[in-house]
């Protein structure tokens, strides 16, 4: 449809390779439909459309090229489980790191555990998942799941990463100095550059750190892809 087309030609306009994309007959591209208040909070309605139609072997098929020489896979749970668990295994086949970011939060999430992957819940799906209401216990209890680092994501205070068990949980705050205009995409920018930087080679800890800069700028414009900022504009931030 128009919105997919629309969406495909702006991604390769950012150098994004778009070969994986599958076109499916019948079915809307995926939206959401999102309420931002006047403190840049923001609440989202998704429909899933195509998404909804990703299967186990259409993951695997995509994947089995795409993995060459692959840094990091990244995945979020707005496709159906089966799907989530394909894209887990492949990454642990072929030994590369694979970050989740658990949104929306459910209870089949924490079968992916299993796996080994590097959560990155924020603060509410982190206590959604674990139960405790406490953000560095929230970490704790999913590293002990996984054995891997894991990542709590905290809006304007930042993100805490907890690197192995018994580690002491690191606080990673904010740049200063950012005003948020809309939170919408923050999440996703988070995720997207913490893999870009361990598919780079980055060690865990600076690579949350640029995420968390990298989500900060995300904040200071309006929408969800044109607030997400370029490297430079990161590197500026981070000084």
């Amino acid at each position: 449809d128009d919105v997919g087309r629309d969406a495909l030609a702006e991604l390769r306009n950012e150098g994004v390779d778009v070969d994986g994309v599958r076109e499916v007959p019948d079915e809307a591209t995926g939206a959401a439909l999102i309420v931002v208040d006047d403190s840049g909070d923001n609440q989202i309605a998704v429909g899933a459309g195509a998404n909804a139609t990703l299967t186990r072997d259409g993951v695997r098929g995509a994947l089995e090229g795409a993995l060459n020489g692959a840094g990091c896979v990244l995945v979020s749970l707005e496709v159906p489980h089966e799907a989530v668990r394909a894209a887990l295994d492949a990454g642990r086949e072929r030994r590369v790191p694979v970050v989740v970011d658990p949104a929306p939060a459910r209870a089949a999430t924490l079968e992916l555990a299993a796996f080994g992957p590097i959560f990155t819940p924020n603060a509410g799906e982190a206590r959604q998942l674990t139960g405790e209401a406490d953000k560095r216990r929230a970490a704790a209890a999913l590293n002990r799941r996984t054995g891997a680092p894991v990542v709590v994501t905290d809006g304007s205070q930042g993100a805490l990463l907890l690197e192995e068990p018994d580690a002491e949980v690191l606080a990673l705050p904010s740049p200063p100095g950012v005003s948020a205009v809309d939170t919408t995409g923050a999440g996703d920018t988070f995720s997207g550059a913490l893999a870009t930087r361990l598919a780079a080679g980055d060690h865990v800890r600076a690579a949350a750190a640029f995420a968390v800069a990298a989500g900060a700028c995300a904040v200071r414009a309006h929408g969800a892809r044109s607030g997400m900022p370029t490297e430079a504009e990161v590197r500026a931030v981070v000084g």
